[in-house]
């Protein structure tokens, strides 16, 4: 956020002079204008939209009290200063009752008036990350948001733009699609992920060029058991287009996520075309499913996830054919339709490659049809399931992947989700990064001399300001909000 806004509405010059210089001493503050008279300050505040107002109770045409009334209606998230040289009760009792932060009575006291504006910032930064996010939800939405609420997000002239994905697309048929992450104001680059594998970028054009943005993705590529699909907006826009920006970087996105492959695109560069004709035999896999032919199916899904990564088929269409194959070969209904479907989206969010995809597939059609071996039947049980918790918990300060438990396990994805799906009804990364906040407030209580990168360290977070993200997301609090809390916490007197 920058500095905070001040409207001034005094009709002694001295005066408000006075309360001008005053209010600039006060480093995060700005005069941006001053009204003469009521009727003056009612119309700059429908101009301006500032943060606060400092009014006179006294003022030709509308009085303070009646200026309260009006701006409120103009912008409830206002706040209003009343200075009066009236001590009177009516005139306080009018201000309180239009919600009037504060009643100072002339000659203006110098150390009253700071510590007004000192108590008064705190509140007011508060309510802008919590005005920001609404508008950055409703922009992410597509829905229709106010020049002046965007303005005041965005204040800069033009801007650039970009979204960065890890792995498959966010889960799309589903109410738990992960925790959603909005960045506080002061990363200025990070905006929104509609779950924690994603960030959605919007920053000022003179903060960093597009190649140094670039430069910053595939740095942090390097060495990832992972692959990231990166669309870019590098033709300067203003801040009345960031909701059209943001709508065609999602579907530049959907179109362009291709299992294994990291990539970094520019908007310009995606192919709107798309004219994919693939097919696949669903009497020959049906067959080999009723027949119980495992060594045949294997080697035809393996066939196909072979010419799909040859052909680079973007996720959204092999997610598609995948889908249309399984339901109709297994003619699921209900709830059986409902547990494949949450199968195949969780193989395509989760795999890295497509020998993952093929494993988490073929596992998925065996399990439809029943063809498991009895082994596996045994797995699916309480006690193996916590066996997987312990697992997990043992390394979580690992940083440790989906891949990574299925390996030491020796059990597919698809198994993994459908066990956390049955006894969390949650997924395996909500289970993770719940868990790993819940340690990370823990560390705060046990060690409160720790810093936030030690804490994020140990709890499996590599990046300082994607765990403060996670935290807040959980929590509702920053982690530097939260150690706050806690200290004044242990002060209080029991």
């Amino acid at each position: 956020m920058n500095r905070i806004r001040v409207l001034i509405a005094e009709d002694e010059p001295l005066a408000a002079k006075q309360l001008e210089i005053l209010t600039e001493q006060m480093h995060n503050y700005k005069v941006i204008d001053i009204a003469e008279n009521g009727e003056e300050a009612i119309e700059k505040v429908r101009e301006h939209m500032p943060d606060v107002l400092i009014t006179d109770i006294r003022m030709p045409g509308y009085n303070g009290i009646e200026v309260l009334k009006c701006v409120k209606k103009i912008n409830p998230h206002i706040y209003t200063i009343v200075v009066s040289g009236y001590a009177d009760f009516t005139y306080a009792k009018g201000a309180i009752h239009h919600d009037a932060f504060e009643y100072l009575l002339k000659p203006v006291n110098l150390s009253q008036f700071r510590d007004t504006l000192s108590r008064l910032e705190g509140l007011i930064r508060k309510d802008f990350e919590l005005q920001r996010e609404e508008v950055i939800r409703a922009l992410v939405r597509g829905k229709e948001v106010k020049a002046s609420q965007i303005n005041k997000i965005f204040p800069y002239k033009q801007y650039y733009g970009a979204i960065k994905r890890e792995n498959g697309l966010t889960r799309r048929f589903f109410d738990n699609h992960g925790i959603e992450v909005i960045a506080e104001s002061s990363e200025l680059i990070s905006l929104y992920g509609r779950d924690e594998m994603e960030c959605l970028y919007i920053w000022p054009t003179n903060l960093m060029s597009v190649k140094k943005f670039e430069a910053s993705i595939k740095k942090k590529q390097e060495n990832k058991n992972s692959y990231t699909t990166t669309i870019i907006q590098r033709i300067p826009f203003g801040a009345n287009e960031i909701s059209q920006i943001i709508s065609e970087l999602y579907k530049a996105l959907a179109k362009s996520v291709t299992i294994g492959q990291s990539k970094v695109l520019y908007t310009e560069e995606i192919d709107e075309t798309q004219n994919i004709r693939h097919s696949l035999n669903h009497d020959t896999m049906r067959y080999y499913l009723h027949n119980r032919k495992s060594d045949d199916l294997k080697a035809e899904i393996n066939k196909w996830m072979s010419d799909f990564e040859k052909n680079k088929y973007p996720q959204l269409y092999v997610e598609k054919l995948i889908k249309q194959l399984i339901l109709h070969i297994t003619n699921s209904k209900g709830e059986e339709k409902i547990s494949i479907d949450f199968l195949i989206e969780d193989a395509f969010y989760y795999a890295t490659n497509y020998k993952e995809l093929e494993a988490s597939i073929y596992d998925i059609l065996l399990n439809v049809m029943d063809c498991k071996d009895d082994i596996n039947h045994k797995i699916n049980t309480p006690e193996f399931f916590r066996e997987i918790i312990s697992y997990v918990n043992q390394h979580m300060e690992d940083n440790i992947s989906v891949t990574d438990v299925c390996n030491a396990l020796g059990i597919s994805q698809s198994y993994i989700s459908r066990l956390f799906r049955k006894y969390t009804q949650s997924t395996f990364n909500n289970y993770m990064n719940e868990q790993r906040i819940e340690r990370a407030k823990n560390l705060f209580i046990e060690n409160p001399s720790l810093l936030i990168k030690d804490v994020a360290n140990l709890v499996g977070y590599q990046d300082q300001f994607y765990f403060s993200r996670i935290f807040r997301s959980i929590t509702g609090e920053t982690p530097t909000e939260y150690c706050t809390n806690l200290k004044e916490h242990l002060l209080e007197p029991e």
